[in-house]
């Protein structure tokens, strides 16, 4: 996992899905288990003193599955411990790029 100073990779190809889907398989694709990434946006928010960059697993799994569009906090998060610039997972979410 990145640290906070890493730049984001970019995106791996996905194939067209909902958002969720959409971070379902990067975080498949990293070899990530859910309870894993929610520990991950623990330690975020830890070092960011604050509790909104963490996200659990339960609510991993509602985002993934149900639709459910997390705070711009836990994207911050997401996109940090998945490596994908924040713009482009933005853009998963129906925010434009530019």
């Amino acid at each position: 996992m990145p640290t906070s100073g890493t730049r984001a990779a970019t995106a791996p190809t996905l194939a067209p899905g909902t958002s969720g889907e959409k971070l379902r398989a990067v975080r498949l694709l990293r070899n990530l288990t859910v309870r894993e990434v929610a520990s991950a946006t623990r330690r975020i928010a830890e070092r960011q003193d604050h509790e909104e960059f963490s996200i659990s697993a339960g609510r991993l799994s509602e985002i993934e599955n149900k639709g459910a569009v997390p705070n711009i906090y836990r994207l911050y998060s997401l996109a940090v411990v998945y490596q994908v610039d924040l713009r482009e997972m933005l853009s998963w979410f129906g925010v434009p790029r530019d």
